[in-house]
């Protein structure tokens, strides 16, 4: 579970330590030179993933349903899927578009109905990862290296980090 993720709360410093973290743990070192880790970052992209849907589901309602939207290459993490089955049972719309492979069967009666997939392919190989949550109107928005896939969200080290800066986040949820 060699997976990061920033807190929203991260600044530049807090970033660049962040960088260094990575290096240090891909090398299983714990300080290079003087400079301290943060304790402030958790590995583990999968789980915090898993938190914030199920955030989403106990902040959504009938009145003000909750909302995720997340574009990505790929979806065929067991636990992702379900996580966002449970989502969609209670009244959470859920937008993905998934360039690749997707494991998850939307719009089924009872299961997905509340997810939509749509799949575009252009001139370029990669498509970005971004995760959107609407947090019962505390909007987060993450970039991210990792795709919802074992491999990716069990195996491998990836980044996740805030969107901060109020001007980028509405350029990217927008567009």
């Amino acid at each position: 579970h060699d997976t990061m993720i920033l807190p929203p709360s991260a600044n530049n410093s807090i970033l660049q330590r962040s960088i260094i973290m990575v290096v240090s743990r891909m090398l299983r070192i714990k300080e290079i030179g003087a400079v301290q880790l943060p304790n402030l970052i958790s590995f583990f992209v999968k789980s915090k993933l898993l938190s914030m849907i199920e955030r989403e589901i106990q902040n959504s309602s009938l009145e003000k349903p909750g909302l995720i939207m997340a574009k990505m290459n790929s979806l065929a993490d067991e636990d992702c899927i379900n996580a966002l089955y449970k989502a969609s049972k209670n009244n959470v719309k859920v937008l993905l578009n998934v360039r690749g492979i997707c494991m998850l069967v939307p719009g089924e009666k009872n299961l997905s109905e509340n997810i939509k997939v749509v799949s575009i392919v252009d001139r370029f190989l990669e498509h970005s990862r971004i995760f959107y949550f609407q947090n019962g109107g505390n909007e987060e928005l993450y970039l991210s290296s990792a795709d919802w896939m074992p491999r990716n969200l069990e195996r491998r080290v990836e980044i996740m980090m805030p969107i901060l800066q109020e001007s980028i986040f509405k350029d990217i949820k927008e567009n």
